[in-house]
């Protein structure tokens, strides 16, 4: 187990997070200088070699998105969910590598896109809670908890659309009897003043 997982077991979560930005710091330098990586990757978390730098990023973005989530940091979870989502290996002509990416990096964007959607369903933005939590279960179909948790979200906005009505509703009805109400006013006002001009008469 790495350092940083360590710290994110024991419950230390700004250490977790040092550990895991500063392990792709050090991979992302050393791409950029043209070192050898195999420092960081052989034989470590069982990263596959055929894209090793890639799954090693994504893991430990991953990684970081879980703690931010622990942190309830949601706007963090989002920012680092997106970072982790947008990592696409150009291994796309050889289909038995595309399929083994597929296999590895399933948990963990299901992990990004779970934590992302609950971060959306944390800021009232259902729709997108929704829409990302799909996706989650699209990872895997057989994931029963991000499956009744879609199902939750869908429950979840269907309440908050039938209440959002109501008070449009309420406030419409509001209007329309103030409406009535001044038009009824100011019908008794004329009518009083009808009346004080017949009275006048009759003196």
């Amino acid at each position: 187990m790495n350092t940083g997982d360590e710290a994110f077991r024991t419950g230390n979560l700004y250490k977790a997070l040092s550990k895991y930005k500063g392990a792709i710091i050090r991979i992302e330098t050393a791409q950029r200088q043209f070192l050898s990586t195999d420092y960081f990757l052989c034989g470590r978390d069982g990263l596959p070699l055929c894209f090793s730098v890639d799954a090693f990023i994504l893991v430990n973005r991953s990684r970081i998105v879980r703690t931010y989530f622990g942190l309830a940091a949601y706007d963090e979870v989002s920012r680092w969910a997106d970072a982790a989502l947008d990592i696409e290996p150009e291994y796309y002509d050889d289909q038995v590598r595309r399929s083994a990416w597929a296999s590895f990096a399933r948990s963990h964007l299901q992990a990004a896109y779970y934590c992302k959607a609950i971060a959306y369903e944390k800021t009232n933005d259902l729709d997108e809670a929704v829409r990302t939590m799909w996706k989650a279960v699209k990872c895997d179909p057989g994931d029963g908890c991000a499956f009744q948790k879609y199902m939750a979200l869908q429950k979840a906005r269907e309440e908050e659309k039938l209440r959002q009505e109501a008070i449009i509703a309420m406030a419409r009805t509001k209007k329309l009897r103030e409406k009535d109400n001044g038009r009824r006013r100011a019908q008794e006002k004329k009518a009083k003043g009808r009346g004080c001009v017949i009275g006048a008469g009759l003196l």
